[in-house]
Order: structure tokens, then sequence, then C-alpha cells
């Protein structure tokens, strides 16, 4: 009978390793950005967002709307629709070939800073314990090489100035308010950046072009 039970045991730990192995595989995000929701509906809370491109771990597939993935350290639930099995690459429409562009210091700098969302803002902190706008950019351009100065107001002179219609990735994207500078982010690709944005929120994606970042948008600088 102990023999038996063992068995079944056995058999029944194999089926739960089998089906874990079987969602323990990856899925590409194909929205600019993907929000991943504590539950699966749009009426629960976001933990965290992902920007195109990103790899997701599958965990579960919920229904025909939501699947369960992990992002980093936290889980959490997105829209089936925005996941694809391979890589979506982003295509030159200027290239009659077709390839994909090489990747750039910027676009590095963006894949970089992109493993700190979810991180708290920290008023002064400039490690991954805790960021501030100025901290967060300094940050990660310093596993670059890239020695930038503390503040918002100080890193505007940094570097060379950018049109907004002509911004890349790694750009540095300013924010002012009676043209005074308050605030440094990143700038990843169609129209969004990632920054740390104020007490009480987490390290994220968000978009310059509305609200009020697009109200209070100040300039750009490209450094390297």
């Amino acid at each position: 009978m102990c023999k038996l039970f063992k068995t079944f045991v056995g058999a029944t730990v194999l089926m739960m390793l089998l089906t874990v192995t079987a969602f323990a595989e990856s899925r590409f995000v194909t929205a600019s950005v993907l929000n991943i929701r504590s539950q699966p509906s749009t009426d629960c809370s976001v933990v965290g967002q992902v920007a195109r491109g990103t790899e997701l771990e599958l965990l579960d597939i919920t229904n025909a709307d939501w699947a369960k993935v992990q992002y980093g350290s936290y889980q959490g639930y997105v829209a089936r629709q925005y996941l694809a099995v391979g890589r979506v690459l982003d295509v030159d429409l200027g290239s009659r070939s077709g390839k994909r562009p090489e990747t750039t210091f910027g676009q590095s700098v963006v894949d970089y800073a992109k493993q700190f969302i979810g991180t708290p803002y920290v008023y002064g902190g400039s490690s991954p314990s805790g960021f501030d706008c100025s901290g967060f950019v300094k940050y990660v351009y310093s596993n670059f090489g890239v020695n930038l100065t503390r503040t918002s107001y100080s890193q505007v002179n940094e570097g060379t100035y950018v049109a907004r219609e002509n911004l890349q990735p790694g750009d540095l994207v300013f924010f002012a308010s009676s043209g005074s500078v308050h605030h440094v982010g990143i700038y990843v690709s169609d129209g969004n950046f990632i920054h740390a944005p104020k007490p009480g929120k987490t390290v994220r994606i968000e978009t310059l072009n509305s609200g009020y970042y697009n109200n209070h948008y100040y300039t750009a600088r490209r450094v390297r």
C-alpha cells in the first residue's frame, strides 16, 4: 500500500514538474508599453510596466484574454494579445532591405534602464534600492562609463541639444515649470520615456505625448 502511495505521489510530482516546465517559456511584448496587473482584469492595479520587445517568462495561460507572467522579481497578468512567441523586431521603414537597424549605444542604455522598472522613488536615491529622477539617470549612465552630474538642473547642461522630433533611445529628456528644470528621464522610443517619477511611485515608462509631461516638456540632451 505504501509503495503504491509513493508511486502515486511520485507520478503526481512528475506531472506537476512537467506542467511547470510546459509553461516555463518566454514570450515577447509587442505593445509599446504593456501593463502588468495584479489580477487578470483592466480594473486591477498595475504592478509594473514593460516596453516593446521585453522578454517575459510565461507562467500560466489564465484564459483567452490573459496570461500570468514573471518579470524580474514580480509576477502579474498581461493581455495575451500583446505577447508573441518570437521577439518583434523594429524595422527601418526607410530601408528596402527590411533589416533590423544596428544596436546603438542609446538602445543599450535603455535596455539596461528597463531592468529597474518597479524600483521605488526615494528622494536623494541613486542606487537600485531607490532612485530619484536624476539619481536614476546618473546611475544608469555610470554603467556605460559616462559620469553625469547629480541634479536635473545641472544635467540639462551636459551633452548636446536634441530637437524633440529627433529624439533617439537613450537621450535625456527634461521637464520644467516657469523655465526652471525639475525633472529628467531617458527617452525609450515611440514617444515614451523611462524615469523615476515622484514619491509614492516607482520607475516606469510613460508617454511624452500627452498630459503633464507633454505640457512640461522642456528640452533634450544627447550624452555619450
